[in-house]
C-alpha cells in the first residue's frame, strides 16, 4: 500500500494544569512609563503582553535597520563583496565611519550597522541589493507587507527623518520576531561586542573591534536584541528582547525619553507572565480509514513533540486537540 502522510497539529484552548515560577497574577504592571507609544509581547506566539497607543504612528528612527538587516540576511549573499562609493558615505548622523574604496562582504557590513548604528552601511546596503535607496524602500515595504506591518511606510534605509518614514510599535514587534527567528541575524543583533574585517581604501586589511549601541545587551539578563534608534522628530526608540530558560518576550517603545529605564521595566514584568513549556510530550497514534488500498485502515502518529514559550495565562487554560480528515485514498 502506498504510504499515506496526514497533518497532526495541536490547537490551544482550554486545559487546566499547574504553571511553575512566579504568579502572574501578583507581578504589578509598570507605571509611568515615559513612552509615547510601547507594546510588549510574548516572544513566539506574538500575544500582546501590554500596550499603549500601540498601532499610533511614529517615526522610528534607526530601529529602521532591522528590516534593512532582515533584507539583507534573507538574500542569501553575506558573502558577496562590496566596494563602498563616495555617494555612499554621503549620509549625516551616526556612522561606521567607511569610506568610499573600503571593500567588505556584506555580512560584515549589516554586522557593523547593527552595532554602532551606521547610517553609511545601511546606505550601501540599499544601494548594493536595491540599485537606491528608493528602490531598497521598495523591497522593505514588500517584506512588511509579508510580515503583516499594515501601518509601516519605509522611505529609506536608516530611519533619517522623512514624513512618509513610520511604523507602529505592534508593527515594530511583528519586525523583531521576524529577526530573532533568523538564526543569522539573531547572533548579530544578540552580540554586545562584535568584530569586523575589511579591506580599508587608505590601511589596507583591517579588523574593527565595535560595541554595540544597546546597553541593555550587557545590563539586562537574557537581553537578545534588537536596535536603538534616536532623532530630534522620532525621540527615543528601543527594540529589545529577553529570552530566559526558552520563554522570551518582545518590548518596543517608540519616543520614549527613558528608554533604558522603561524597557528594562517592561521586560523584567513580561518575564513574569510567560513560561516555556512542555505541551505535547508522548507519542498518540489513530487509526485512518483507507479508500481503496489494501487494508481498510492505516495507522497514523505524531513525529515530533511540542513545546514553546508562551504566555502563563494561556498554558493555565489549554486544551490539546489532534485533527485528521475522516478518510484518506491509498
Amino acid at each position: 500500500m502506498k504510504k499515506i502522510f496526514c497533518l497532526f497539529f495541536v490547537a490551544v484552548t482550554l486545559f487546566t494544569a499547574s504553571v511553575p515560577g512566579v504568579n502572574a497574577e501578583d507581578a504589578v504592571p509598570p507605571d509611568g512609563l515615559s513612552a509615547k507609544a510601547y507594546i510588549l509581547t510574548e516572544i513566539d506566539t506574538g500575544r500582546v503582553i501590554l500596550s499603549q497607543n500601540a498601532d499610533m504612528c511614529l517615526p522610528m528612527a534607526s530601529t529602521t535597520k532591522i528590516m534593512t538587516a532582515l533584507i539583507a540576511v534573507e538574500s542569501g549573499r553575506l558573502d558577496d563583496v562590496i566596494t563602498v562609493t563616495d555617494d555612499d558615505v554621503k549620509v549625516e548622523g551616526s556612522s561606521l565611519s567607511l569610506r568610499g574604496g573600503d571593500v567588505m562582504t556584506l555580512g560584515n557590513m549589516v554586522r557593523g550597522m547593527m552595532a554602532v548604528s551606521g547610517n553609511d552601511a545601511a546606505r550601501t546596503i540599499a544601494r548594493f541589493l536595491g540599485g537606491s535607496e528608493e528602490g531598497f524602500a521598495e523591497m522593505m515595504n514588500r517584506r512588511a507587507e509579508e510580515l503583516g506591518m499594515e501601518n509601516t511606510n519605509f522611505k529609506n534605509p536608516h530611519g533619517l527623518p522623512d514624513d512618509e518614514h513610520y511604523t507602529t510599535a505592534a508593527d515594530m514587534a511583528k519586525l523583531a520576531a521576524a529577526a530573532l527567528r533568523d538564526p543569522v541575524l539573531s547572533d548579530i543583533v544578540s552580540s554586545y561586542k562584535t568584530e569586523i574585517t575589511y579591506i580599508n581604501s587608505v590601511l589596507g586589511y583591517t579588523t574593527r573591534k565595535l560595541t554595540n549601541t544597546n546597553k541593555l545587551l550587557n545590563l539586562v539578563d537574557g537581553c537578545i536584541g534588537l536596535k536603538t534608534g534616536y532623532t530630534t522628530k522620532s525621540g527615543r526608540c528601543l527594540v529589545s528582547a529577553v529570552r530566559r530558560e526558552g520563554a522570551g518576550v518582545i518590548c518596543v517603545v517608540l519616543n520614549c525619553p527613558n528608554y533604558w529605564e522603561d524597557s528594562t521595566e517592561l521586560l523584567e514584568y513580561g518575564m513574569t507572565q510567560v513560561m516555556y513549556a512542555d505541551i505535547i510530550t508522548d507519542t498518540v497514534e489513530y487509526e485512518l480509514n483507507v479508500v481503496g488500498g489494501t487494508s481498510e485502515t492505516v495507522r497514523v502518529q505524531n513525529t515530533e513533540y511540542l513545546s514553546g514559550s508562551m504566555l502563563k495565562s494561556d498554558y493555565e487554560n489549554m486544551e490539546i486537540s489532534v485533527e485528521l480528515p475522516r478518510f484518506v485514498y491509498a
